[in-house]
């Protein structure tokens, strides 16, 4: 039994003695864990965002530039517009009406939601329009003959799309362009358009907007 434990004891004194040295602990070297490169996480893109507020303070203009004819509408928060459509034929007169003959379509209406296409591009149709006379009717007042008409530039069936400021024209049709000042890119200074615009798909008549804020 003696022998038994003095060999225990001398077996515990072996291992104290290839732990230390001169009565001090050797420390182990540290282990170097292999460094890792996370890959740069990717924040989303932002997304182009799009509703009817934008449009506030603006009015779209369909015209060719020619003439006296031109249709124009605004565009409420909530999607609904108001415009009119007026071609004034000054040479059209008769014995009531020496002013000469207007035709005329005073109009209000609703867009639907607006639809996202592209990063630029919004997709709307008419859920309804009104006129305040109806097309087909007239009257001669103040000297002039009003011819009312429906309006030109707005399909009731169909879609209306909307271009935000940033959209490259050359992506554009040519005979929408046309009606806001870019058929011919080959000059033109800009690539991208600085406005936002209307487009009746159908037709592909166009309304450029301008600022009417202070007016």
């Amino acid at each position: 039994m003696k022998r038994k434990t003095f060999f225990l004891m001398f077996l515990s004194a072996s291992a104290l003695a290839a732990g230390c040295g001169n009565g001090v602990i050797r420390e182990l070297p540290a282990m170097e864990l292999p460094t890792m490169e996370l890959p740069a996480r990717e924040l989303p893109a932002e997304e182009t965002k799009f509703s009817f507020d934008d449009l506030q303070g603006l009015e779209f203009i369909f015209s060719s530039g020619a003439g006296a004819w031109g249709t124009t509408l605004q565009v409420r928060w909530d999607g609904s517009f108001a415009g009119t459509y007026s071609d004034s034929n000054m040479g059209e007169t008769g014995p009531e009406y020496p002013g000469g003959t207007q035709y005329r379509c005073d109009f209000s209406g609703q867009f639907t939601e607006p639809e996202k296409v592209n990063d630029y591009t919004y997709s709307v149709e008419i859920a309804a329009m009104d006129y305040v006379e109806p097309a087909g009717s007239e009257e001669i007042r103040d000297g002039i003959l009003y011819r009312y008409t429906d309006v030109y530039g707005l399909s009731r069936d169909g879609e209306i799309l909307i271009y935000l400021p940033g959209a490259p024209l050359e992506e554009l049709s040519q005979e929408f362009r046309s009606w806001i000042g870019y058929y011919d890119l080959s000059g033109a200074e800009d690539e991208t358009l600085s406005f936002y615009a209307l487009n009746n798909a159908a037709e592909q008549q166009g309304f450029g907007s301008r600022s009417v804020e202070g007016e």
